[in-house]
């Protein structure tokens, strides 16, 4: 579960929201990072991942799925 960043920048208060968090995690969590649905993607795609469902929105967060396609 994490907060997913938009490349528009963006104003609404959901954005402010998931920014606040986003400063307050980095300094209470070396290495935390920021990141955007396409680096999630390519952090899933690097790890051996197909790719991701995002399964629901709540409080400004995403509950991410990782999913693998089996052959």
């Amino acid at each position: 579960m994490d907060a997913v960043l938009s490349i528009v920048p963006e104003t609404s208060n959901a954005v402010r929201s998931i920014f606040q968090m986003d400063v307050l995690m980095m300094t209470h969590i070396p290495g935390r990072k920021e990141r955007s649905r396409e680096q999630f993607m390519a952090l899933a795609t690097e790890a051996g991942y197909s790719g991701i469902k995002y399964d629901c929105f709540v409080f400004y967060f995403w509950v991410m799925e990782f999913f693998k396609l089996i052959a």
